[in-house]
């Protein structure tokens, strides 16, 4: 009786269609989900229904971090969650344990980003009239208002007071 009345659906309410809640189609599809392997188990990739893409999950500092890989073959999007976990693995440690023992001048900072558009404009990439007026925003804009605060120092707020 029992078998019958679950391949008849008897057990289910008149209203469930009403009230049960469907997945965020941001969620991944769980047939999907795929732990890389060789590597940690916190590091996986799914599909989800918002994305044709792949996407990357793993487990950083205390937070979940979730990347699309902007691909739709498996092979590659593995790939890319390696390079994506190497790529974190190396940046994580080196940002917690940095010493700001060196400040730099946005003078300095200002010089060496010059030299390199000079260069741009030497190799043709660069039209000249554009590193003339980078130069003139730079003095007149960009150098006083940094003036006093180191490189290492400016921030997002500073930014957003430049702006």
């Amino acid at each position: 009786m029992r078998q019958y009345a679950e391949r008849m659906n008897l057990y289910a309410a008149a209203n469930d269609e009403f009230f049960s809640v469907e997945r965020n189609r941001t969620l991944p599809i769980v047939s999907t989900i795929t732990s890389v392997p060789n590597y940690p188990s916190k590091l996986s990739i799914f599909l989800t229904n918002a994305s044709r893409y792949w996407q990357v999950r793993c487990y950083f500092d205390g937070k979940v971090i979730k990347r699309t890989l902007r691909t739709t073959s498996k092979r590659d999007a593995l790939r890319y969650a390696k390079e994506f976990y190497n790529a974190k693995l190396c940046v994580a440690p080196s940002q917690q344990h940095a010493a700001h023992t060196r400040t730099h001048s946005i003078e300095a900072v200002a010089t060496l980003m010059l030299a390199t558009e000079q260069a741009r404009v030497d190799r043709d990439e660069v039209a000249k009239h554009s590193l003339v007026m980078l130069k003139s925003r730079i003095r007149k804009q960009v150098l006083p208002f940094f003036k006093n605060i180191c490189v290492e120092d400016i921030g997002y707020a500073q930014v957003e007071r430049f702006f």
